[in-house]
């Protein structure tokens, strides 16, 4: 009898020390484990307002902006400023695009905030019933286009539409308009005289 108590207080003894050492290693497992990295914040930006900055290539003094604002942003009310595009034919023309929020006070440009973030932006140029070429000039980190300056190649007399759109792709940038979401998306009226 006396040695089936010895053997249960050795087997207990040895169940209670795999115990502890088994706690131990997974206490350090746990220790060697690498955080995990927070997450990258990289919210679409809240946009009211686009403006189109045409220079003349031939005549660099004749530059000529064209606007769209809604103050309110999405939703609420409508538009108040949507320009109709008016540029001549056979012409080549530098094309920059800026970004405003008109809900901050005083408005910000956020046009820099969008070239900081390069990699995760694009801006496309959808054109209808006009004869245009559009060319990026600028590129991001991993050379794919931006698209906040450009050069518009126009040919011959048409009025048709250009929609912009400016996607937001953080880290899914593949110079796609399909990928990521638009944190515009604005169409103008464009008229070739």
């Amino acid at each position: 009898m006396r040695n089936e108590h010895m053997k249960k207080i050795k087997h207990t003894t040895v169940i209670s020390a795999l115990a502890i050492v088994t706690s131990l290693l997974s206490c350090k497992k746990d220790k060697d484990l690498s955080p995990l990295p927070a997450p990258v914040n990289n919210p679409p930006e809240v946009i009211t307002s686009l403006h189109l900055t045409f220079v003349d290539s031939s005549n660099i003094s004749s530059v000529q902006t064209f606007k769209f604002r809604d103050p309110d942003g999405d939703g609420g009310n409508p538009p108040v400023q949507r320009d109709t595009i008016k540029i001549s034919a056979n012409k080549t023309y530098s094309v920059s695009v800026s970004f405003f929020d008109e809900t901050k006070n005083p408005i910000a440009n956020i046009t820099n905030e969008i070239n900081n973030e390069k990699n995760d932006h694009q801006l496309f140029f959808n054109f209808s019933g006009v004869n245009v070429q559009s060319f990026y000039l600028d590129k991001d980190g991993n050379n794919l286009p931006i698209g906040l300056m450009n050069l518009w190649r126009v040919k011959a007399t048409s009025n048709g539409t250009v929609k912009v759109v400016l996607k937001h792709q953080p880290g899914i940038k593949n110079n796609s308009q399909s990928t990521g979401e638009s944190d515009a998306d604005v169409d103008f009226q464009l008229k070739i005289q």
